[in-house]
């Protein structure tokens, strides 16, 4: 008995030095390169956008149901944000909104837009502040 225990004593560092031998084995060591190119640019309705970025979806502007005898009916931009349309943006840009004009304005008086539903319009006009003031 005393000569089998003495094997196991002398058979327990070699076994032990071999898992430690196998976990040194597996460690993996190195480096990862990190780089940022920080450009001007603005974040609209959270998204990102650079500099002179062109194409941007603002939102939509939806008046909802409304009878067909109503006389004024207000609508936000619903383009991610609970205010309209919000831009941020970096040091050095200016943004600048430019509403052209859209394929039925021709159809209503001058200063208006107008949206169809084939051969009737529906004139309407954008206002930048919620008082009516400014278009």
């Amino acid at each position: 008995m005393e000569l089998y225990m003495k094997r196991i004593y002398l058979m327990m560092p070699l076994l032990l030095t071999s898992f430690s031998w196998q976990a040194n084995g597996a460690s993996v060591s190195g480096t990862i390169d990190v780089s940022i190119n920080l450009v001007q640019g603005c974040v609209i309705n959270g998204n990102n956008a650079v500099d002179t970025a062109s194409g941007i979806g603002f939102g939509s502007l939806d008046f909802g149901d409304v009878p067909a005898i109503f006389t004024e009916q207000d609508a936000v931009v619903n383009g991610g944000s609970a205010t309209g349309i919000e831009v941020l943006c970096s040091n050095g840009v200016t943004p600048t909104f430019t509403l052209g004009t859209g394929l039925y304005d021709g159809s209503v008086a001058a200063g208006s837009y107008a949206m169809s539903n084939g051969s009737e319009y529906i004139e309407y006009k954008l206002f930048t502040d919620s008082d009516r003031n400014t278009q």
